[in-house]
C-alpha cells in the first residue's frame, strides 16, 4: 500500500498513474478499465445530446446562438 502511494506520488503523467492503478496497456485489468471509461464517456455524451436536443428543438437560430454562447460562458 505504501509502495503504491509512493509510486502515485512520483508519477510523472496520467499514463503512469493509469499503469500504477490498472496495470500496463494490454492487460485484462487495463482493458476492462478502458472499456468502462469509454462506456461512461458515451453515456455522458448521450445525456448531453439529449438534454441539448430537448432544450433547443423549438428554438430559432438566434435563440440557439444565444443558448450556445451562454453554455460556452458557463464552461
Amino acid at each position: 500500500m505504501k509502495n503504491e502511494k509512493r509510486k502515485i506520488k512520483n508519477a510523472k503523467n496520467f499514463d503512469e498513474l493509469l499503469d500504477i492503478k490498472y496495470d500496463k496497456i494490454g492487460t485484462k485489468e487495463r482493458d476492462d478499465f478502458e472499456m468502462q471509461a469509454q462506456k461512461s464517456m458515451l453515456e455522458q455524451l448521450r445525456d448531453i445530446r439529449d438534454k441539448v436536443n430537448a432544450e433547443t428543438q423549438n428554438m430559432t437560430f438566434s435563440e440557439l446562438q444565444e443558448y450556445v454562447e451562454n453554455e460556452i460562458k458557463k464552461a
